[in-house]
């Protein structure tokens, strides 16, 4: 018998969703993958192309499986990666002032949807914009940019046990032209598959891990002796958790007030960044007129990230040209049917990574003034008993950990009667 990582639920969800969307953005297709980025299973996966919805189970499995084979341009969701190497290289701070109006390179233009004057750094990636990522790439070296890029994944297999698998095409700097690092910057020459771009996303997750794919739970023989149960496989290790956790703002700072901001969510933080990319003509150089790739991919919470998702829209109509009005809505929906699931935890965790702890301090020997002061600059609550002036007995004990704004008892007395106070039952 083979198990699979894959969640009956969650795949229930995910291909509900993707329909409804195809149906309400009458695009031609749509893919998605759930996946953890902490071990590296694949929760669900599916890709549907419009042309075949409602076709024989037959027909279906002559497909290709679209999550792995189906190459595009990836778009804005590449800036992060651009982001991140001036990161690590203390090439530009969260507060720095970058020129954001369109600018000519060569003979070719830059330009954003909107023109914007000046952002933050900060701004350039929850704003999306295509000027501001070309003037952070002018500071950064072509062959970094092509490194981070591949260390990421991007250019190669991601190993998955399964057939069709699409590498993508990354080309190597001594065959770039003199447009070619600012188009990668925004994610332009380059093409990735959704499980490539989800495991990407997964690394910037989860401290640079970059895991193999695991789809594969276990194998049981007849009598359910277990043949082979995968191990969690790190691939290699990217970045530095520092670049990384302030990466992580800068994307939670999309959802927050930028253009993923339709998957902000009251009650479970959010990180991710959406995708508008036009869409490569398949039988020639160039993009097809009018004809767009949407995508947001994201991860939860963000404290503590249990989940990574993508979601990407092959041509949706022109009024969901792009991905905060398609891709983001649908991850929503998701998200919003996922964590009501009766086995899913999620919420717990976000919860248990919102709480801070605090060290209860030494009150025993203080004066009950000394000792209220010092709760206080703890945010401890207390409460006391007892004549005196003097803390004779607590509980919880010193060095205890607990919930900050948590209540401890102190009990006040005139001396204490024993040296030993910490392992004592002490009077007044």
């Amino acid at each position: 018998s083979v198990y699979l990582t894959i969640d009956a639920h969650l795949q229930a969800i995910l291909e509900k969703n993707l329909l409804h969307g195809i149906e309400e953005y009458d695009a031609k297709g749509a893919i998605g993958v759930i996946i953890s980025p902490r071990n590296g299973e694949i929760y669900a996966m599916r890709g549907i192309n419009r042309d075949y919805i409602g076709s024989s189970v037959r027909a279906g499995h002559t497909l290709p499986i679209y999550p792995i084979n189906w190459q595009y341009e990836p778009g804005s969701t590449l800036k992060p990666v651009t982001a991140l190497i001036a990161i690590e290289d203390n090439i530009y701070h969260a507060n720095d002032i970058i020129d954001c109006r369109t600018r000519k390179i060569g003979g070719r233009t830059i330009s954003d949807v909107k023109p914007l004057q000046y952002l933050t750094f900060k701004q350039v990636i929850s704003k999306s914009s295509n000027c501001g990522i070309t003037r952070i790439a002018d500071n950064i070296q072509p062959y970094k940019l092509y490194k981070t890029l591949t260390d990421l994944g991007f250019g190669h297999k991601t190993g998955i046990i399964l057939n069709g698998e699409s590498a993508g095409v990354i080309r190597h700097p001594s065959k770039w032209s003199k447009y070619s690092l600012h188009s990668l910057s925004f994610g332009q020459e380059m093409t990735v598959t959704v499980l490539q771009l989800a495991y990407a996303y997964a690394a910037l997750a989860n401290g640079g891990r970059m895991l193999q794919p695991k789809i594969i739970y276990k194998i049981e023989d007849e009598e359910q002796n277990t043949l082979f149960e995968p191990k969690t496989t790190v691939v290699r290790q990217v970045s530095n958790l520092w670049a990384l956790d302030t990466l992580r703002t800068y994307l939670k700072a999309v959802v927050d007030e930028g253009h993923g901001i339709g998957t902000k969510l009251g009650y479970i933080s959010v990180a991710g960044k959406t995708g508008t990319g036009e869409k490569l003509d398949p039988e020639g150089q160039g993009y097809l007129e009018s004809a767009y790739i949407t995508s947001f991919v994201g991860f939860f919470p963000v404290e503590d990230p249990q989940v990574v998702m993508a979601i990407m829209y092959d041509e949706p109509d022109y009024d969901h040209r792009y991905g905060s009005i398609s891709a983001v809505p649908t991850f929503r929906k998701i998200v919003e049917e996922m964590i009501v699931l009766p086995h899913n935890d999620i919420l717990y965790i976000a919860n248990e990574a919102n709480r801070e702890y605090v060290l209860v301090p030494e009150c025993i020997g203080k004066s009950v003034k000394e000792a209220c002061k010092l709760l206080v600059e703890h945010n401890i609550d207390f409460t006391s008993f007892g004549d005196g002036d003097v803390v004779v007995d607590q509980f919880p004990k010193p060095g205890v950990t607990m919930l900050e704004g948590s209540s401890i008892i102190l009990q006040a007395g005139f001396q204490i009667l024993t040296q030993n106070y910490k392992n004592a039952n002490l009077t007044q």
